[in-house]
């Protein structure tokens, strides 16, 4: 189970500013898809950008567009591997 560990909006990786709910997640989608993983979860979401679950979720359905099993984590639960 493949898991994106720094998914934040940005056209550029290295700057934030560039905000685009299109960078990591869909990468990280792909990524996920053609390796064969049964699930994709997003964590490590930028506070700063991702001022709202709201915004999560937005990340999260782009992303599932790519790899329907993606998940966008929140603070709290727990993943059984």
């Amino acid at each position: 189970m493949p898991v994106c560990e720094d998914c934040f909006l940005g056209a550029d990786p290295g700057n934030a500013a560039e905000a685009s709910p299109a960078t990591h997640g869909p990468i990280s989608a792909r990524i996920a898809s053609e390796a064969g993983a049964g699930r994709l979860i997003l964590t490590h979401f930028d506070a700063g950008v991702y001022q709202s679950l709201l915004e999560r979720t937005e990340s999260e359905r782009i992303a599932a567009g790519i790899f329907a099993a993606t998940t966008a984590a929140v603070d709290g639960p727990e993943v059984i591997l």
